[in-house]
């Protein structure tokens, strides 16, 4: 399998829809871009694949952050040393930095703040955009977005939503396509689609058995009716086994 090749799925085009929307805002302070789904539908990789290719700093949400550990981490990413710094140094050099690079931030599974209580760690990223009129992208489930957006100081500078949901058919065929190293015909792109439920992680999975018969059997080409019997994903599959 081609390993880093990225796919442009749906969601990559829904999320970076939502990027164009937020460059076009009017007032500067409501760049954020909030992303939701559930895990296994490529919001994680297209985010931080988004984030190399704008040279943003990208960072996961932790359990035990604090927001002093929170700046030390951006520091990090952006390349400044917060050692033996005060806390509000540290912001300062950090929002200076952003400000004359216009430098994104990103903070993917936010999901952890509602579970940990710890919402007061956004309204530092939020100090932080308003004073450099940069865009924050926030990603998470559907549970932790919308715990987010029911608090207004957040929500309002909310510019743009994606959200990711379960792959159609086009999405598959584009994956088989670009990640696989054998010819995966229509049928079994349908049947892939049917077991993964959807979900590109388990999508994954399937190409990667249907590569695996291909080398154990010698061919390049692969279809439904070889695969017939057969599970292909074990994580999320709806149904198992080839007509």
């Amino acid at each position: 399998m081609r390993t880093t090749e990225f796919v442009q799925t749906s969601g990559v085009k829904t999320y970076l829809a939502a990027v164009s929307k937020a460059q076009q805002r009017g007032a500067r302070e409501a760049g954020w871009i909030a992303v939701k789904g559930e895990r296994g539908l490529g919001k994680t990789r297209t985010l931080q694949w988004w984030a190399i290719r704008q040279n943003a700093a990208y960072l996961r949400f932790k359990a035990d952050w604090t927001s002093r550990w929170m700046l030390e981490e951006l520091a990090k990413e952006l390349g400044l040393s917060a050692d033996a710094c005060r806390k509000q140094d540290l912001f300062t050099r950090i929002a200076m930095l952003v400000k004359t690079q216009q430098t994104i931030i990103v903070v993917d599974e936010i999901e952890l703040l509602k579970v940990r209580g710890k919402i007061k760690l956004l309204e530092t990223l939020r100090d932080l955009s308003d004073l450099t009129e940069t865009e924050v992208v926030i990603g998470g489930d559907e549970a932790g977005i919308g715990h987010v957006m029911r608090h207004d100081q957040f929500s309002s500078r909310v510019a743009a939503m994606a959200q990711f949901g379960l792959a159609v058919q086009a999405d598959i065929r584009l994956m088989c396509d670009k990640l696989a190293e054998v010819s995966i015909d229509d049928g079994l792109v349908g049947e892939i689609l049917q077991q993964s439920g959807g979900y590109l992680r388990e999508a994954k999975n399937a190409i990667a058995e249907v590569e695996r018969w291909a080398a154990a059997n010698g061919t390049k080409q692969v279809k439904l009716a070889d695969m017939a019997g057969r599970a292909l994903c074990a994580g999320r599959s709806r149904r198992r086994g080839a007509a």
